[in-house]
């Protein structure tokens, strides 16, 4: 076999070849596979300054087989892959009934370069009353909304296996996904940018736009596909349906999966006069609720990790637009890592990707059944989430638990500044 040497590039600061030494799972595709030689420091550079503004991490590929072979820095999921998913999805068997009863497909938009941008409504439209299991997918149904979004940087490719592992959940025989299409109205996009991700870019549209700092004022003509999607969520949310957005990323500093979120009454144009500490540590605690249960649904979810700061150079994102302007305080960007788990010291794989996205649903699910069985019951989940992150919560109830925004909690603020360039 022939070693082949390559010096990957990314113009950016050292900091991004943080994951360079983790174990890969797998990375070729076609007749062969790839495997790193040797473990020394002669093989493998980490961070190395190339000049110009552009790192690297240098390592060397053995083919055991001829033919052709594809690296990749995540597992490709193209354009075509979503499509054939999608139809084989819908029309396909679905728990025993008829797809047409808990998935429509829809068009959001259509992109600059004319792709279809799709929108996928999950529900049990058997339950519903009157003439609104018949009503297309742009009705408005007497449900809550959950709405997920993803693929909005189109290099992200681990944000299309994380959407299909909620997909695949959604709609299977699953009795927690059977009583999650029975509260909910599922909104998902699995791809908003598909521009990007059919002509190879990493992060912005067919315009040159990063289309997730377009959300404060979006262009019909230069950013439909957030165009489109804002004014959905914007209808939702004036009718005070929508509980839920996220939107799904991968992150190429950090290793682990975690979520940036909107901390309440917080920000220069919040009047916190008059605002009760016990109000502000219970708001503080829901929107931490549900990253806390994904945690302990899946290990790779690390919540010391997560951040709720909103710096200024993401108001313009997505989730900070759907909070703070659409009045929406559960709203996340999930990010997963290119690098990988620490909790396994290895490269994630698809189906680690995917398992991340079921845990989400089963996440959201204990939440939703703790808050319909009562409230002392959604309380005991928020004073979990209160001993976990040392929110004050619970010292206001008279326990004995230091609280405070410095306690020193395991919610710890990660430095979201100093990832600038992700999200």
């Amino acid at each position: 076999p022939t070693p082949y040497r390559t010096t990957p590039l990314k113009a950016t600061t050292a900091a991004a070849g943080a994951g360079a030494g983790r174990r890969r799972s797998g990375v070729a595709r076609a007749e062969g596979t790839a495997k790193r030689k040797g473990k020394g420091k002669n093989d493998d550079q980490v961070g190395k300054d190339c000049g110009n503004g552009l790192w690297g991490a240098t390592f060397t590929l053995q083919l055991e087989t001829s033919g052709i072979h594809y690296l990749a820095m995540c597992y490709p999921y193209s354009y075509t892959d979503l499509q054939h998913y999608m139809q084989a999805m819908l029309h396909g068997p679905a728990c025993g009934e008829s797809m047409r009863e808990i998935c429509r497909r829809s068009t959001l938009c259509r992109t600059i370069k004319g792709n279809r941008v799709d929108c996928l409504t999950i529900t049990d439209f058997n339950t519903l009353a009157g003439t609104a299991a018949e009503a297309g997918a742009g009705v408005m149904l007497d449900r809550p909304y959950v709405t997920v979004s993803a693929r909005v940087h189109p290099g992200e490719t681990n944000a299309s296996w994380m959407m299909k592992g909620v997909l695949d959940f959604l709609l299977s025989s699953n009795p927690l996904a059977a009583r999650l299409r029975k509260t909910y109205v599922f909104k998902c996009i699995p791809m908003l940018n598909p521009d990007g991700v059919v002509n190879g870019n990493y992060r912005c549209s067919l315009a040159g736009c990063d289309l997730n700092r377009a959300w404060a004022n979006p262009s019909r003509k230069r950013h439909p596909p957030i165009y489109f999607l804002k004014r959905m969520i914007d209808r939702i949310a004036r009718s005070g349906r929508l509980v839920l957005f996220c939107d799904l990323h991968g992150h190429s500093r950090k290793e682990d999966v975690f979520v940036y979120g909107c901390e309440p009454f917080r920000g220069r144009d919040i009047d916190r006069d008059g605002v009760d500490p016990r109000d502000e540590a219970e708001a503080r605690a829901r929107v931490r609720l549900l990253p806390y249960l994904i945690s302990k649904q899946n290990p790779a979810f690390v919540m010391r990790k997560c951040s709720f700061k909103v710096s200024k150079s993401k108001m313009g994102t997505g989730r900070v637009v759907v909070c703070r302007e659409l009045g929406v305080p559960n709203s996340y960007t999930i990010e997963a890592s290119f690098s990988g788990a620490s909790c396994t010291g290895r490269h994630m794989t698809a189906r680690d990707l995917e398992e991340m996205g079921q845990a989400f649903c089963r996440a959201l699910g204990q939440a939703t059944e703790a808050i319909e069985v009562s409230v002392e019951a959604e309380m005991e989940l928020l004073h979990q989430v209160d001993e976990h992150c040392g929110l004050g919560l619970a010292a206001m109830n008279g326990k004995d638990i230091a609280g405070g925004e410095n306690s020193g909690g395991s919610d710890v603020d990660s430095g979201e500044d100093e990832e600038e360039d992700e999200e």
